[in-house]
């Protein structure tokens, strides 16, 4: 099974943000969001408007077999 997530990326240095709201370049170390509404208001509060939102698809590792 997947789930959908969002990362957020710092438009001006390729950044991406962490769950601690730091910045790594690693997008592996990126924070991960269930909800774009959650995203947007992060990168808004954190980014003002220097920034790009982008989903993808995870495994989701809590599914029961």
């Amino acid at each position: 099974m997947f789930k959908q997530v969002f990362i957020i990326q710092c438009q001006s240095t390729g950044e991406f943000l962490t769950p601690r709201l730091n910045y790594t370049h690693n997008m592996n170390l990126a924070g991960r969001f269930t909800q774009k509404e959650a995203a947007v208001e992060t990168a808004l509060n954190d980014l003002d408007f220097d920034f790009m939102i982008y989903d993808f698809y995870e495994r989701d590792t809590q599914v029961k077999k």
